[in-house]
């Protein structure tokens, strides 16, 4: 009895420890949840408060209620439990905005752990489970990223080798007899095709019935494996029927593309250019003083993009299509930005294509698409106002001048192509007034167009509103 006591103690106490390491997160209450979401949404709006603040008075302010004492806000607002916001002007983030979250003390977990923001957006903690469990997202994405280039560098090669069927009527002994056939700028384009992403070279092999096939090995370099590790090949068959399609596609006009890989990958070299380094992650893009998107979007499959970096300022942006996993057909096929093969045209310098692109349409250039950012924001500023004001007198403005005196620098700004917003009234089917919205005609300055150049309005909950163009 008493060696059975004994044991079950110590069963007890080795077990405490891992019962205490295993401890699950704090659940957050519901009411905090919800204030949780209004301080995030204040922060946001002081943000862009700070923003303004900046470009008057040259910096950050040293205290928030010099935002009132600059006509920028009315009064200074609190965080979801009332209490006033910790602010503190930094040299390595701009400023750090903080609400101390339910508990109203630093640091804290769940509904009481502090909320920051700054200069770069909200600071996201992570605990050590979730930052080993995006790791390990992150690292089989590098994986799924790395097949999928292979198999887009093995397409390549592919059509190497079928023009060098054509020009000397037999297939290559070799990758070297490819290396050789191509020269110039299309030597330096293609150089890095020649070996997978895990730094291993292709095998090539002529197959019978005038057939021949790419080998890749995965992962692990050697023949055989599984996940990974496995083999993968492109064949003749596979490539000869789908030329046409490969080529439109190499010039970024194929009939399947999904144009949000085009506009990341533009979006990655904008922000290379603005901060001389890649970013870490696609979620860098919406953070910073000069943020190049609001929001990271995910594929029409509701899939999230993947980003991988090889090295120096090698990049791709990849969809793996409506399966989630490298290959596939039809919907299910994979979309690479920049393809492998193929050089960047910029307007300004940089590298060309062997066949120029065509100047992007007004609609469709890298800036107008940029310039939608700072309008949304332009215009949810505007839309902030004047719910205040609806807030205070019950009514909304009837025109954007009356909401001047509570703009920064009491001017009511133009869009980013120097037009004015136009202002509307919403009304129900009795004929009464039930909101408002803003709304910006996009770089044409005219009713109508696509992308940059539709036309957009931002209502009184916030929201983004696509205006459907005028019947003719």
């Amino acid at each position: 009895m008493v060696r059975l006591l004994a044991a079950t103690l110590l069963l007890i106490c080795l077990a405490t420890p891992h019962l205490a390491q295993d401890k699950p997160a704090p659940k957050i209450k519901a009411a905090d949840r919800a204030k949780i979401l209004a301080t995030k949404d204040t922060l946001r709006k002081l943000a862009g408060d700070l923003k303004a603040a900046k470009s008057v008075l040259g910096s950050y302010p040293e205290r928030l209620d010099e935002l009132v004492k600059n006509q920028l806000i009315e009064k200074v607002p609190k965080d979801g439990w009332d209490r006033d916001f910790v602010y503190a002007p930094s040299k390595s983030t701009g400023y750090e905005l903080t609400s101390l979250g339910a508990d109203g003390k630093a640091g804290g977990e769940g509904g009481d752990a502090d909320i920051v923001w700054t200069e770069e957006g909200l600071r996201q903690t992570l605990s050590a489970e979730e930052a080993q469990a995006l790791a390990a997202r992150r690292a089989e994405q590098r994986q799924q990223g790395f097949r999928v280039i292979a198999l887009f560098r093995m397409k390549a090669l592919a059509q190497l080798a079928l023009r060098h069927r054509r020009e000397k009527s037999a297939w290559p002994d070799g990758l070297e007899d490819l290396k050789a056939g191509v020269q110039g700028d299309q030597q330096k384009l293609l150089a890095a095709c020649f070996s997978d992403p895990w730094g291993k070279a292709f095998v090539f092999k002529a197959l019978p019935n005038e057939n021949f096939a790419f080998i890749c090995y995965g992962s692990d370099g050697a023949e055989g494996g599984s996940g990974h590790a496995a083999d993968f090949t492109i064949t003749e068959r596979e490539v000869r029927d789908s030329i046409r399609t490969d080529e439109g596609d190499w010039r970024g006009f194929g009939s399947n593309q999904d144009w949000r890989v085009e506009d990341l990958a533009a979006a990655v070299r904008q922000y290379r250019k603005a901060n001389k380094k890649l970013p870490d992650e696609l979620q860098d893009l919406t953070r910073g003083a000069q943020r190049i998107r609001n929001e990271i979007p995910k594929d029409a499959f509701g899939n999230e993009y993947l980003y991988v970096v090889l090295g120096g300022d090698d990049f791709h942006i990849i969809s793996l299509g409506s399966d989630g996993r490298p290959g596939g057909l039809g919907d299910g096929v994979d979309r690479i930005s920049p393809m492998p093969g193929q050089a960047i045209y910029e307007e300004e310098g940089g590298e060309r294509d062997l066949v120029p692109a065509p100047k992007p349409a007004p609609e469709n250039s890298e800036e107008n698409l940029a310039l939608i950012t700072v309008a949304e924001a332009q215009m949810r500023d505007i839309m902030t106002r004047a719910s205040e004001q609806q807030r205070e007198t019950r009514a909304w403005p009837e025109k954007l001048d009356d909401l001047a005196p509570r703009l920064p620098g009491k001017v009511v700004p133009l869009d980013p192509w120097e037009s004015p917003y136009e202002w509307e009234l919403t009304r129900n089917e009795a004929g009464e007034v039930t909101g408002a919205r803003v709304i910006c005609r996009g770089c044409d300055k005219a009713a109508g167009g696509e992308r940059a150049a539709a036309d957009f309005a931002i209502n009184e909950l916030g929201e983004r509103v696509e205006l459907a163009p005028a019947p003719k």
